[in-house]
């Protein structure tokens, strides 16, 4: 992996947001938190599977894992409130 994405302010914005959204949701138990982690992680996993330096296996499995997080996000907002 380029480590060099590391320094990218959108990557580290995107981090940030996951861990607060995780904290938040772990803290708070709301719903709309734990969407909110599940959907940054995938979108973290998508965007280290999509770059340049990348092979093909480890994109073709980093779409997967991020759709599998991305159904993750769509299972919380859409499942009706157990809370």
């Amino acid at each position: 992996m380029d480590w060099s994405v590391l320094s990218l302010w959108e990557w580290q914005a995107m981090t940030i947001i996951t861990v607060l959204s995780a904290g938040l949701a772990w803290w708070t138990k709301r719903r709309f938190f734990r969407a909110t982690a599940w959907g940054c992680v995938a979108v973290l996993m998508l965007s280290s599977a999509l770059l340049e330096t990348s092979g093909p296996w480890v994109t073709f499995l980093g779409i997967i894992i991020g759709s599998v997080f991305l159904l993750l996000m769509t299972r919380q907002i859409l499942d009706p409130a157990t809370d």
